[in-house]
C-alpha cells in the first residue's frame, strides 16, 4: 500500500501539485468559514454581478445632477450596487454562520463548507487549465499533457466553456419580467 502511494505521488508533475494546492487551500478556507457562509458569499457575488448589470443604468440616471459624465455615472452606479449587494450577502452569511454554530450544526456546516471549497477549488483549477491552454504554445503543453489530473479538469473546463456563454448571453431582466407576469416567481 505504501509503495502504491509513493508511486502515485512520484507520477505527479508541477501542474498536479498546483491543482492539489488550490483544492486544499480552497477546502481549508471552506472548512473555516462553513457551508452557510460559503454559499451566501457565492450567491452574493453572483447576485451582485447580475443586479449591478441590471440596475446600473436606472441608478446612474438618478445621479445626473451629481456626476456630469455618463460613463462615470454608470461605473459609479455599477460599483455601488455591486458593493452594496456583496456587503448585504456578507452580513447575511455572517449571521447564518453564527446561527450554525449551535450544537449539532457546527460540524456538518464545516464539513459541507470543506466540500463546497473543494468544488470551488476544482472550478478554479479548471479555469487555470483553460487559461494555460490559451497562453502556452503547443510545444510547451507537456506540462498539461503529462498531468495526472488533466482529464477530469478538462471535463469540467469543457462544461464551463459550453455553459458560460449561455450565462453571459442570458437576459436576466426579460427572464424576471416574464416570471413576474406569469406569477410563477411570486
Amino acid at each position: 500500500m505504501e509503495d502504491q502511494v509513493i508511486d502515485v505521488i512520484s507520477q505527479l508533475n508541477q501542474f498536479d501539485w498546483v491543482v492539489l494546492g488550490v483544492v486544499a487551500i480552497s477546502s481549508a478556507y471552506g472548512l473555516l468559514r462553513g457551508f452557510a457562509r460559503e454559499v451566501t458569499s457565492f450567491l452574493g457575488w453572483v447576485g451582485a454581478f447580475f443586479l449591478a448589470n441590471t440596475l446600473a443604468l436606472p441608478v446612474s440616471e438618478t445621479m445626473a445632477e451629481l456626476i456630469d459624465t455618463r460613463t462615470t455615472r454608470y461605473l459609479v452606479a455599477w460599483g455601488l450596487i455591486f458593493i452594496a449587494v456583496v456587503f448585504f450577502f456578507g452580513s447575511v452569511g455572517r449571521w447564518l454562520s453564527n446561527q450554525m454554530r449551535q450544537p449539532g450544526f457546527n460540524f456538518g456546516n464545516r464539513l459541507l463548507g470543506a466540500a463546497f471549497g473543494a468544488g470551488r477549488g476544482i472550478v478554479i483549477a479548471s479555469v487555470l487549465t483553460i487559461v494555460l491552454r490559451a497562453m502556452l504554445p503547443a510545444s510547451e503543453n507537456d506540462l498539461l499533457r503529462n498531468a495526472e489530473f488533466i482529464e477530469p479538469l478538462d471535463t469540467v473546463a469543457d462544461w464551463l466553456a459550453d455553459n458560460f456563454d449561455e450565462v453571459l448571453e442570458a437576459d436576466a431582466e426579460s427572464i424576471v419580467d416574464r416570471e413576474l407576469t406569469d406569477g410563477s416567481l411570486l
